[in-house]
């Protein structure tokens, strides 16, 4: 149970980098939501693969991996490029 919920907050990590990511490339709301949707119908379609993927955030949520491509090289390029 203690896992499962977990999990919950560090997806919510993950949907946060990505939130600031979406507002990093677009400036239009609708631009963002569609981002949002790519983002999970990619996350979702990865959950359904029979491979194991870096990028698969619902297969492998604990995966160091995961979090550093899906996650902390998409946030630590876009703060690059604002700060540079």
């Amino acid at each position: 149970m203690i896992q499962t919920a977990a999990a919950f907050g560090l997806l919510l990590f993950f949907f946060a980098a990505y939130h600031t990511i979406s507002r990093f490339l677009y400036k239009d709301k609708k631009k963002q939501n569609f981002f949002y949707l790519v983002v999970l119908a990619f996350y979702v379609v990865m959950t359904f693969a029979d491979v194991h993927l870096s990028v698969a955030v619902f297969q492998s949520i604990w995966n160091p991996m995961t979090l550093t491509v899906s996650c902390l090289f998409p946030i630590t390029l876009c703060q690059g490029v604002a700060f540079g």
